[in-house]
């Protein structure tokens, strides 16, 4: 099955590629007209189901495989605006808090939140989780910051490697060697980040004329095969470079 969140209507989705049906799930209260008021929200699989959060109602949902239900969690900051949402090797869901500023790790097994403040400026709206490397250290874009996101998932310390402010870091993944690609809303570049000495190596994509490519970038994916795949939301396209 495919899973997505569907946006500003504030629905879950479950897609059957066989059959071609959508099942359109509307999650319950604490959802509402203004669940999501942004057209941005995440969803990631857990193995014991799916969480997604819906930004602007400020709630974290958990859907479950077999019995079809939508639980909902509520962080405890008010207006915290749970975007990103991550499973990581720890079994816990880590959750970025874009309108507080927070990262947040939700206990499965207790179903309680720990909130971590991040450093600020440069930890300014944490938007997405994407990528752990190495094994224990997981990674957040803070899009108007301008920096990556490092946290520790034993402890929840929380360090930065600052980009230019302007760049509008949005989603990260990691590739067959452990490094961490960002895509960058503002600047026309792919990211790579070195997570052993937090060095960035920039790679220009293609522009006009020879000229700096306008692209505002925000999916980025390493695969299939050995590339990172992207999309540039200005030009209408996607992306393919081959490492």
């Amino acid at each position: 099955m495919i899973y997505a969140a569907a946006g500003i209507k504030s629905q879950f989705l479950r897609i059957n590629p066989t059959t071609k049906e959508i099942t359109v799930f509307t999650p319950p209260y604490p959802n509402s007209i203004a669940g999501n008021l942004e057209f941005f929200n995440d969803l990631y699989a857990a193995p014991d189901g799916m969480y997604f959060t819906l930004t602007t109602a400020n709630v974290l949902f958990h859907f479950d495989y077999v019995t079809e239900a939508l639980t909902p969690y509520i962080p405890p900051t008010i207006a915290a605006g749970p975007l990103g949402v991550f499973y990581a090797s720890d079994g816990n869901i880590w959750i970025t808090y874009f309108l507080a500023s927070k990262i947040a790790k939700f206990d499965v097994s207790t179903k309680t939140f720990t909130e971590y403040p991040v450093p600020l400026p440069g930890g300014l709206a944490p938007a997405v989780i994407r990528a752990e490397s190495p094994k224990g250290t997981i990674w957040a874009t803070c899009l108007a910051g301008g920096s990556l996101a490092r946290i520790d998932i034993s402890t929840g310390a929380i360090t930065l490697v600052q980009d230019l402010p302007a760049s509008l870091p949005s989603e990260n993944t990691v590739d067959s060697q452990g490094n961490v690609w960002y895509s960058t809303i503002g600047r026309g570049t792919l990211n790579k980040l070195n997570p052993k000495t937090g060095s960035v190596t920039q790679v220009a994509q293609p522009g006009l004329l020879g000229l700096p490519a306008v692209s505002a970038d925000l999916a980025i994916m390493y695969g299939p095969g050995n590339a990172i795949w992207f999309t540039e939301l200005a030009n209408n396209r996607i992306g393919r470079y081959q490492l």
